[in-house]
Parts: C-alpha cells; sequence; structure tokens
C-alpha cells in the first residue's frame, strides 16, 4: 500500500541536566482505499544524574501498517510499550605516539516491556471438510521482555 507519511520530531535539552523528546509519525493512504490511518509516537527523556551515570525512560508505540491476515503465520500486530536504563560512562585516558588522548568506554543496560494486540493467521486442517485447509485469523496478545546490554567507545 503507498501512502504519504508525515513525521514530527521536538526536544527540550538543558544542558548537563536532562533531555525530553517527542516524535509522532501519520501515515495516510495515496490510493482509492478505504482511510486505514497509522499514526505512531515516542516519548523519551534522559537524565544526566552525573558524569558518569545517565539514566532514561520512554514509551513507544509500533502500529503496523499490515492488512487483515489472509495466510498462516500473517500478522497484524499493534505494539505499545515501555522502557526504561541506565548508562555507565568512563573517561578512560592514554598517551601515545600522538600525545594524550581521551575516550569514554560506556556501557548500558535496558529493559522493555511491551504488548503486542493484534490477529495472527492460522492453519486450520480438517481432512473430513470438502476443503480441508482453512486460514482462519485469531485474535492474539504477545507480552515482551526484552533486556538489551551494549557499550559504545566514544573518541
Amino acid at each position: 500500500m503507498e501512502a504519504a507519511a508525515f513525521s514530527a520530531a521536538v526536544a527540550y535539552k538543558k544542558e548537563g541536566h536532562y533531555w525530553v523528546g517527542l516524535e509522532a509519525e501519520i501515515r495516510l493512504p495515496l490510493q482509492n482505499a478505504p482511510v486505514n490511518l497509522l499514526w505512531n509516537a515516542s516519548l523519551g527523556a534522559r537524565v544526566y544524574s552525573s558524569e558518569k551515570v545517565n539514566w532514561g525512560v520512554g514509551l513507544f508505540t509500533d502500529n503496523s501498517p499490515n492488512e487483515s491476515p489472509k495466510r498462516a503465520l500473517d500478522t497484524r500486530l499493534n505494539r505499545y510499550g515501555v522502557s526504561g536504563g541506565l548508562e555507565l560512562r568512563l573517561p578512560l585516558t592514554f598517551d601515545g605516539k600522538r600525545g594524550v588522548r581521551s575516550v569514554i568506554w560506556a556501557a548500558s543496560a535496558s529493559l522493555t516491556y511491551s504488548v503486542d494486540v493484534g490477529e495472527m493467521g492460522t492453519l486450520r486442517i480438517s481432512p473430513q471438510d470438502e476443503n480441508p485447509f482453512s486460514f482462519p485469523t485469531n485474535d492474539v496478545v504477545f507480552n515482551q521482555v526484552v533486556l538489551y546490554i551494549g557499550s559504545a567507545l566514544y573518541f
């Protein structure tokens, strides 16, 4: 499906204290089809606790542009979630051939919880029926918890 997408984002940063951002997206179909408005949004904040510790929280949506499932394992799921994380920063100094250089090693850990709500196509086999294979859709709800651990080197 071809669509026109409109996105907007705003952020406010108070240097050395915190950062807050909001992003929104809307998609409208371009073809002569029933209006199927698709929207997504995210809201996040990052707080600078100290030179070495930052933490953040966020809310997000990830709505599906898919149509209702027509085959087994096709999905139309809308995801709604919340996340929180911590970043530890360790400044390092090296004395090398080019003089003293500073780098920052950062380690991050975050936890995200989301719920996916929607439809999923399934396969039903009924050998006694005239058409033994059918693909009904079922309403589904999936709960997810994801742990992310990462690191970065800033130089």
